[in-house]
């Protein structure tokens, strides 16, 4: 639902009142750096929603040369062009006004590996404008009610020599974070407990999932809407990517399956369910693990013969029974919904409890019009 900017509060702020000083000429000491600030914060919601300069120039009824004076801070736009312009790019006006330089984040993964996902140059430029300005309201959503995010994972903090050291990399994460050896309820709730913010996108996208990292050295990851058991896999490979440091001879994809496998199901786990040795498995004792575990029936038959419970040729023969049953691709639905990220929105209803923030304020951080948060919480 696009973003509706409300001008009475807006008028109201502060900012706003700093804004009118600088268009009429009222121009203090830093005030110029301020308005360069606003045309960086056009040009990243631009970039962010994927829209070209004259896109948007005949949205508000200007012309592409305008919006790209307006993106270099030579002309500033005045306050009914400003919130015209957030309304077509879909952002806060209050975000627009930020005197602070809007937020960088790039593909950590891209760091270590090739990217994948099948994304287009400006797609992907766009989901990380898009990313960096989610994690700008994430933080100051952290900072409205004083909260020091949890430390996260080390980046790159565990070297990686073969992919039995990932096994053991995914078993240090679960010690640090107390997770014991049983089921986890929620991955998305265990990173965002730990320091990892996530991102629903929430667009089809041939994106899985994606670790980044902002320039402030916050660390996040973006997982689009799949199945449960694949997306809580995105989210834990994802991990990997945050925590290992594969050397030159081993492949960084490989370690970081081997990893989440880990992570979901740790070794003695699988063996308490599966035995440690088998001749072979019924697939109904996968599904049922399936949904006590919340990992496919392909990676739990890939998690036994990696794990040596049962022999390659009899992995390969129940790969192939399910292929005969059409689950190549994908394995069979359990009517369990993806995980949705939530603390975002928990840390703006507490900062509402408190008095920190106003309903103006929280609808900015929730990029949502106030009208939808007021009645949401009338009828809390």
């Amino acid at each position: 639902m696009p973003f509706a900017p409300n001008p009475t509060a807006i008028v109201n702020s502060e900012v706003y009142k700093w804004y009118m000083n600088s268009e009429t000429g009222k121009l203090r000491a830093g005030a110029a750096k301020g308005g360069l600030m606003i045309a960086e914060r056009l040009k990243a919601a631009r970039s962010a929603g994927g829209l070209s300069q004259e896109r948007v120039g005949r949205s508000i009824g200007v012309s592409k040369m305008t919006i790209s004076k307006y993106e270099t801070g030579s002309v500033v736009p005045n306050s009914a062009r400003l919130v015209d312009l957030a309304a077509t790019l879909d952002v806060p006006v209050a975000w627009l006004l930020d005197p602070s330089p809007p937020g960088i984040v790039r593909p950590l993964a891209a760091l270590t590996h090739r990217p994948r996902g099948g994304l287009t140059a400006a797609a992907a430029a766009a989901l990380m404008a898009r990313a960096a300005e989610w994690l700008e309201r994430y933080c100051a959503a952290e900072a409205a009610i004083g909260l020091v995010p949890g430390a996260g994972p080390l980046t790159h903090s565990c070297k990686v020599e073969c992919l039995s050291a990932a096994e053991g990399a995914a078993e240090q994460v679960r010690a640090e974070w107390s997770l014991g050896s049983d089921a986890i309820e929620s991955v998305v709730d265990t990173l965002e407990d730990h320091g990892v913010p996530v991102m629903l996108i929430r667009e089809a996208s041939p994106l899985d999932a994606q670790a980044v990292v902002a320039d402030s050295g916050r660390v996040a990851v973006l997982v689009s809407a799949q199945p449960w058991d694949r997306q809580r896999f995105s989210l834990a490979h994802e991990l990997a990517h945050l925590v290992l440091r594969p050397s030159a001879g081993v492949d960084p994809e490989q370690a970081a399956h081997r990893f989440a496998a880990a992570f979901l199901v740790p070794a003695g786990t699988a063996r308490r369910e599966l035995g440690a040795r088998r001749r072979s498995l019924d697939v109904d004792e996968l599904r049922s693990l399936k949904r006590k575990y919340g990992l496919s029936v392909q990676a739990w038959v890939r998690r036994a013969r990696e794990l040596e419970i049962i022999s390659r040729r009899e992995a390969a023969a129940e790969i192939e029974r399910m292929r005969k049953l059409g689950w190549e691709a994908a394995g069979p639905a359990e009517g369990v919904r993806s995980e949705v990220p939530l603390r975002l929105e928990r840390l703006v209803l507490r900062a509402l409890a408190e008095g920190a923030i106003t309903e103006s304020r929280g609808a900015e951080l929730l990029a949502q019009p106030v009208g939808l948060l007021r009645d949401r919480l009338r009828c809390a």
